[in-house]
């Protein structure tokens, strides 16, 4: 068949048509028309026919055949397709499309530079050297699960740098040469990368190690709080217990106990990190000791009252909470509705027993001291036949015009002149020296008088209380006032 024409039916009835017919010839349809709106299946069928074509060619060599495709192309010739302009609405979205991706170009190389270390680096030292620890906490972290970093507990590095600007300089310098030469270190303040800002861009933070101080209190009643730590409290008697985890910083610790009845405080503010000491020992310190004074006299330790002196002149002070490295002792005394006030003594040792002096106030001792100088050696030198010296006069107010130093030298001389004595001894002894008021002292004492009897007939001993007031006169000097006899405590006669 060298006359076939490549065929396909007709889309409307059915009916075989040849691929060069313009109308059905059974229903009419446009043919034409169909093959220019379906180009593929027209292609489709012209591929067919020429195959079937080659085909016949080969069973019948001496038969030329005409070419399928050239019929096919003479006959249906593929017709190109205009392209349509494109609408204002794909107009526009190829525009914003393109402006979409330069802005995030722009956006892009704006944050690479915004988040570089350097620029991080730099507005990290800038919030610290501000203290602004909402924006300073942003540029820390910490490898420590426990440690969470905020606002409120990097408050106290804030306040360390705050006080220490040239170091907060220097962290800056390393961390730059770091940067630039992308080295890494370990430790506190060491500028790193931990994480990304928005995916991009890589986030650089400084790296804080936490610290847990051992803490050690004695007193079973302690409260200790640690500010900067949101905050940290601990309780109770503590051996090396660890508080924390606290970041490097300044920090405020106030312990505070009731100890016997008296409430005690301490306050200091370590440096955590930085060298500081990781070992806080809170004890109050106490004291326990003898305070020796007049029955009734009020004791007071720095101020505050620790008891009254019992009728035996002491008061036992047991477990006395100490606040400073020598605490003191004062003690007021009333007498006659007058109150005098010690000086203040220091207490420094457990154990010990301690008095107390009063200003111008002459001491027990000092009493003793003046009147045994006063009776049993110039009183008794007077009874046995000397004469009064000049410094006789110094034990009286006013010296020898004191009409109780005319009454002495009368008194003792007359004991000489007795011709039923031989001779006299004297003995004092001194009970108490009270203060009466600033510079004066009320004395209470006795003076045993041993009477030798002429004729060998024997001794008459007697013994008289005596209370008098023994004024200071000058720095170191005291004198009697005034003294009497009170009572007469013995009288014995012995062979």
């Amino acid at each position: 068949m060298t006359n076939q024409q490549p065929a396909f039916f007709c889309p409307n009835c059915g009916t075989r048509v040849a691929l060069s017919d313009g109308f059905c010839p059974s229903c009419g349809y446009d043919l034409g028309q169909f093959k220019k709106d379906h180009p593929e299946v027209i292609g489709t069928k012209a591929k067919n026919a020429l195959s079937e074509s080659q085909q016949l060619q080969n069973s019948n060599v001496s038969e030329a055949a005409e070419p399928v495709s050239a019929n096919f192309a003479a006959s249906a010739p593929k017709e190109k397709q205009k392209r349509q302009p494109l609408s204002k609405k794909h107009k526009a979205i190829i525009i914003a499309i393109s402006a979409a991706v330069v802005a995030l170009g722009g956006v892009y190389f704006a944050g690479k530079a915004y988040y570089s270390p350097e620029r991080q680096l730099t507005r990290a030292i800038s919030a610290i050297s501000k203290s602004d620890a909402k924006a300073a906490a942003g540029y820390f972290t910490s490898s420590d699960p426990n440690a969470q970093v905020n606002a409120e507990n990097i408050k106290p590095l804030l306040t360390y740098y705050a006080a220490h600007k040239a170091e907060l300089a220097s962290v800056q310098r390393e961390n730059q040469a770091m940067l630039q030469t992308s080295a890494t270190t370990q430790g506190n303040m060491r500028f790193q990368q931990s994480g990304r800002q928005f995916v991009l861009f890589p986030a650089f933070k400084f790296n804080l190690v936490p610290v847990y101080p051992k803490v050690t209190t004695n007193q079973a009643s302690t409260k200790v709080v640690v500010t900067g730590a949101n905050p940290l409290k601990l309780t109770g008697k503590l051996a090396s217990k660890e508080a924390g985890p606290l970041f490097p910083g300044q920090y405020t610790v106030t312990a505070t106990a009731n100890i016997t009845g008296h409430s005690v405080k301490q306050v200091f503010h370590p440096t955590v990190g930085f060298g500081g000491t990781n070992d806080w020992d809170l004890s109050f310190e106490t004291i326990s000791f003898t305070a020796i004074g007049f029955p009734g006299a009020i004791v007071k330790i720095d101020g505050e009252k620790a008891g009254v002196i019992n009728p035996q002149g002491r008061l036992i002070v047991r477990n006395y909470p100490v606040q400073k490295n020598s605490p003191k002792m004062t003690q007021t005394y009333s007498e006659d509705g007058a109150n005098v006030t010690s000086l203040p003594t220091a207490v420094a040792l457990s154990g010990e027993s301690y008095e107390v002096q009063y200003p111008g106030v002459v001491s027990e001792e000092g009493a003793a001291n003046i009147i045994r100088s006063m009776f049993e050696y110039k009183a008794q030198q007077l009874a046995n036949g000397g004469d009064p010296d000049d410094d006789l006069a110094t034990f009286f107010v006013n010296g020898t015009t004191n009409k109780q130093y005319t009454e002495f030298v009368k008194i003792f001389q007359g004991y000489h002149k007795d011709t039923t004595i031989d001779g006299v001894s004297l003995e004092t002894a001194v009970q108490h020296a009270y203060p009466q008021k600033k510079n004066q002292a009320r004395v209470q004492f006795t003076i045993k008088y041993d009477f030798r009897n002429k004729d060998g007939n024997g001794h008459h001993i007697q013994t008289f209380a005596y209370e008098g007031l023994l004024n200071q006169m000058h720095k170191d000097d005291y004198g009697f006032e005034k003294y009497n006899v009170v009572k007469k405590v013995s009288d014995v006669h012995e062979d």
